[in-house]
């Protein structure tokens, strides 16, 4: 009797550490009409919290209050939208606090570019890999799914299919393309893949996602488009 009551708390505090451990996931789209099915998902993955998005790959950040509406419609109940266009660290230290209270954190489509530029990857790698590792999740279309590897594509490169690469924040080894066949990006996905001797990339194409944790896939809809460094791998 006494090793059974011993037990019973010793798997409860295990059960508890694995849930504080679970790193959160992200939730990428490769752009078109945002699905409402990875919305409900994520929404649900962020279990009643608040979600924050962050406006900062659109030229005025206030744009993104149709995704704070979008949210709302799909069923969040706590959405806030940061929609500042200029940040010193002392505005960035307190964003940091706002976003340590976020169970999600959306990023819209846009310009990756823009986004890295207003917020710096120091900032950026440091404080967004400390929440996905403590459990916030993170929702990205379009740009915003891009921006998530590091390096990320940055734009098209100066000959047809090929890409020009920069700093992402780095939540992902995975390279992301987006709008992969609507735009023809397939040669453009594998130049950028040769470029940074990565060993993963993934194209999505629009209304296309996948739902990464840990980088594996948990989830996925449509035919997104797998690819190894080398060819073949």
């Amino acid at each position: 009797m006494e090793g059974t009551v011993e037990a019973v708390p010793f798997m409860l505090l295990a059960c508890t550490l694995f849930a504080i451990a679970r790193p959160g996931a992200l939730y990428l789209q490769g752009g078109g009409a945002t699905s409402t099915e990875l919305a409900k998902r994520f929404i649900a993955d962020c279990k009643s919290g608040t979600i924050v998005v962050l406006g900062q790959t659109h030229k005025d950040p206030k744009d993104a209050k149709a995704s704070v509406e979008f949210l709302k419609a799909q069923g969040a109940t706590s959405v806030r939208l940061e929609d500042g266009d200029g940040f010193i660290p002392e505005s960035l230290g307190e964003l940091g606090e706002h976003l340590d209270e976020a169970a999600g954190i959306w990023i819209p489509g846009g310009d990756q570019n823009l986004f890295m530029k207003r917020f710096g990857k120091e900032w950026l790698r440091e404080t967004f890999s400390a929440l996905l590792k403590r459990g916030v999740n993170f929702f990205g279309t379009s740009a915003g799914a891009m921006i998530m590897s590091n390096p990320m594509i940055c734009r098209n490169g100066k000959e047809p299919g090929t890409a020009e690469v920069g700093d992402g924040i780095g939540l992902t080894k995975i390279l992301i393309d987006t709008h992969y066949k609507a735009r023809n990006r397939q040669d453009r996905l594998r130049d950028a893949l040769r470029q940074t001797k990565g060993t993963l990339a993934i194209g999505l194409d629009e209304k296309e996602w996948i739902i990464l944790r840990d980088g594996t896939i948990e989830a996925f809809s449509g035919k997104p488009d797998k690819i190894g460094f080398p060819p073949g791998l």
